[in-house]
């Protein structure tokens, strides 16, 4: 079949993520992964009788993936460091502030950017899809 056929499983260049849904995966990957939702997360008997994808790998890969995702939000939040104010109410007669986070905040279109990222996705992304490597791509061997 031609890699330009409609349902073709191979293409060459270059498979990229949105930060957004990186971000977002990793989110909800620490979610998943709290002492409470662990183990529902990694039982056979939830989700259609296979643990979520993520909890199927090796205990060294789980705490890798989790460890990669806490730094990767970590880097995100130092690197935009959001410098809007974040105010604080004076509790009445007790000498004590808490924070007001119910202010208005100015968002970028988030439905957007989903939507541009849903629409530029690889089609039946899976272990079944391969890409041709380019000939100029950075190759490693080994990431955990």
């Amino acid at each position: 079949m031609p890699a330009d056929a409609p349902g073709a499983h191979n293409q060459s260049g270059y498979a990229v993520d949105m930060e957004a849904m990186h971000q977002l995966h990793c989110l909800n990957l620490l979610r998943k992964g709290q002492y409470f939702n662990h183990e529902y997360y990694s039982s056979a008997e939830n989700l259609h009788n296979r643990p979520s994808w993520a909890f199927r790998d090796p205990e060294r890969n789980i705490r890798g993936h989790i460890n990669h995702c806490i730094d990767a939000l970590r880097e995100r939040i130092m690197c935009a460091a959001d410098d809007e104010v974040l105010p604080y109410w004076w509790r009445d007669g007790e000498g004590m502030t808490i924070s007001d986070f119910a202010v208005t905040r100015q968002c970028k279109n988030f439905e957007a950017v989903r939507s541009f990222a849903e629409k530029h996705q690889l089609p039946d992304w899976g272990m079944e899809y391969k890409l041709e490597t380019p000939p100029d791509a950075h190759v490693v061997s080994d990431i955990l």
